[in-house]
């Protein structure tokens, strides 16, 4: 079919996982000037394991809840080292760690998977509260225990981080709420 003015008809639309990897391919070899490291291999770069536009074309499907499906196919290809850049980016993006753990699990490595999550669990994050600390900590026990027996160090470790937590800090969460929440007490202590 033809449209008017003889352009030819559109083919079908490309799924979105394979549009990103071909672009990923495309700007694999890009380089940009103080972005990139001069030695780093075509398809690794500084950050992550990834160069700078894949950094950037990355962080905007992992800021945009709608794409995540697209990082989440990602982890199963080799345009690009998803791996690394979710990695990089566990400090500062929540959902980077909670994608990268539930990959390593999905794929049999439960104790990469346990050390993301005690990651989530320990990372300074004011946005973050107890209780998710808390979850956090008990699901990476949980994950640990599924490498039983070379796992049992780590298992006993993390269940008495998660025994602190549950028998200290969050009962002592619990009362200074309380405590905010009494005016009586609020107005002595300003």
């Amino acid at each position: 079919a033809r449209f008017p003015g003889g352009g030819a008809a559109a083919a079908a639309p490309m799924p979105a996982r394979a549009l990103v990897e071909q672009l990923l391919r495309k700007t694999a070899a890009l380089r940009f000037s103080g972005q990139d490291s001069a030695d780093a291999s075509p398809a690794k770069g500084a950050e992550g394991g990834v160069n700078f536009v894949h950094g950037v074309i990355l962080d905007r499907l992992l800021g945009g809840s709608q794409q995540h499906h697209i990082l989440e196919e990602l982890l199963d290809g080799n345009a690009t080292d998803m791996e690394g850049f979710l990695r990089s980016r566990c400090a500062t993006n929540p959902l980077a760690g909670e994608m990268l753990w539930k990959h390593y699990l999905g794929r049999g490595r439960p104790l990469e998977a346990s050390a993301i999550l005690l990651h989530l669990a320990e990372r300074s994050d004011k946005e973050v509260g107890l209780l998710q600390r808390v979850h956090s900590l008990d699901l990476a026990r949980q994950v640990a225990s599924r490498a039983l027996p070379r796992s049992k160090d780590l298992v006993e470790k993390l269940s008495a981080k998660l025994d602190i937590a549950i028998r200290v800090q969050v009962p002592l969460h619990h009362e200074l709420q309380l405590l905010a929440a009494d005016e009586r007490g609020t107005a002595r202590w300003r």
